[in-house]
């Protein structure tokens, strides 16, 4: 075999070997950003349920006390309107009164 042979077989081999290595570097970064791409993917996941269970959580702890603020908000209405209806009572039991009593001078008169 002559020279210019040999070094153009040794040329063929070293371009051979310069591309299987270049493919092995582009294989081993294919799988590098596959596995990025999981990482990215599962903390995503991760990060959803957390965000989920923690407004989960604060849909409960706000609901329970709205549910307290109304509770304590109808008794104060409660008590508001029993303050406010009592002198009304009080007030009709008076004129239903004076109503018996002009009832009764009325039935006196006739007799």
């Amino acid at each position: 075999m002559s020279i210019e042979a040999e070094a153009l077989l040794q040329e063929a081999k070293e371009s051979i070997e310069a591309a299987q290595n270049y493919r092995s570097e582009l294989q081993q970064r294919l799988h590098g950003l596959s596995q990025a791409r999981k990482q990215v993917r599962g903390s995503s996941s991760q990060a959803r349920e957390g965000l989920k269970r923690h407004f989960s959580e604060l849909q409960t702890a706000v609901t329970r006390l709205l549910t307290e603020r109304l509770s304590v908000l109808l008794s104060e209405v409660d008590v508001i309107e029993q303050d406010s209806v009592r002198p009304l009572d009080d007030c009709q039991k008076l004129i239903e009164h004076g109503v018996n009593t002009a009832d009764e001078l009325l039935r006196e008169g006739e007799v």
